[in-house]
């Protein structure tokens, strides 16, 4: 499998690799020594496919348990009647053939049922002074453009800054989170957390468009080098390299 003889024709967009896998790979069964250790090996191998190309979706995907002649031999003498059918776990590699999940291992009868992934997470800020937020977000971070209008009804623009998580915090992790980051507690509901090459660099490209800091940087207890800034709009910000 990692030889990959066709590997050329597979750089195209779009294209997807499943291997199947089981979960002897991640699980300790007496007897199945050799087959556990293959299985894992496999799966490695799989994983340093995907990471070596992150173009491609690379699947390595568990169908569980089977009424096969393969399950049967494992148990001789036992009645594998109560297992699903193969064509149970086909649905699952479907989903995977036809939707774009990131690459990773899987469960195929999750699979087929797990939701469609999110393409995109943006974070929406609304602002009374649109000329220096965008001073701000596009020209002190040096965030690219990706969409702009300007119509009768108002002015938008949408800039790309890169990967995007959610973080969820309950109110007293959003406590504990300003009095690390500036000793009380500061921020709304919704707080912007930006990685950023140097701390120093960004906290002064911040100051010279109208951010201002809420605190001196940090040293958190996870270990990051945090700075608290609030925009000319009241947006709580959190930078860090």
């Amino acid at each position: 499998m990692y030889c990959l003889r066709s590997r050329p024709a597979l750089h195209c967009t779009g294209a997807r690799l499943i291997t199947i896998t089981s979960d002897a790979a991640v699980e300790p069964y007496a007897g199945w020594g050799g087959y556990g250790s293959s299985k894992a090996a496999f799966e490695q191998l799989s994983a340093i496919l995907a990471a070596e190309n992150p173009e491609w979706r690379v699947y390595w995907v568990d169908p569980g348990d089977m009424q096969t002649q393969m399950h049967q031999e494992a148990f001789p003498g036992e009645d594998i009647s109560d297992r699903p059918l193969p064509e149970t776990s086909v649905p699952g590699l479907l989903a995977l053939i036809a939707g774009d999940a990131p690459s990773g291992r899987y469960q195929a009868r999750a699979a087929a049922s797990a939701p469609a992934p999110i393409g995109e997470v943006r974070v929406a800020l609304t602002v009374d002074k649109y000329e220096r937020a965008v001073a701000l977000y596009r020209d002190a971070l040096g965030l690219a453009v990706a969409e702009e209008w300007n119509t009768p009804q108002g002015r938008g623009m949408v800039l790309a800054a890169g990967p995007a998580t959610i973080e969820l915090l309950d109110t007293p992790q959003a406590a504990l989170v300003d009095e690390i980051e500036v000793g009380r507690r500061v921020a709304g509901p919704i707080r912007i957390a930006l990685e950023v090459p140097s701390l120093a660099s960004a906290s002064a490209a911040f100051a010279e468009h109208g951010a201002e800091p809420v605190n001196d940087a940090v040293r958190t207890p996870w270990n990051h080098h945090n700075q608290r800034l609030q925009s000319a709009d009241g947006a709580q910000i959190t930078i860090a390299p």
